[in-house]
């Protein structure tokens, strides 16, 4: 099965927090698109949407300081070398 992030082994995959943000611009377009329809779950398809693109903001969010955290390390490592 192919990868689906980067990695050191495959370095033309997604980049985590690149992923998340097609997903989360991905999900308010949709949103945006059943925004006007007539539907009685309406509300709650939108708050679902809304919590799901705030939980995966939440990821991203992480996941940048992760990557901050390794660049950091990587910088320190060389400068030691």
């Amino acid at each position: 099965m192919k990868k689906l992030l980067m990695c050191s082994e495959d370095m033309n995959g997604w980049k985590l927090e690149e992923l998340l943000e097609t997903v989360i611009s991905e999900l308010k377009e949709k949103s945006k698109k059943i925004h006007d329809a007539e539907n009685s779950h309406l509300n709650t398809i939108l708050e679902n949407n809304d919590k799901i693109c705030l939980l995966l903001d939440m990821a991203k969010t992480v996941q940048e300081e992760t990557m901050f955290l390794i660049e950091r390390a990587q910088y320190n490592k060389d400068r030691n070398m």
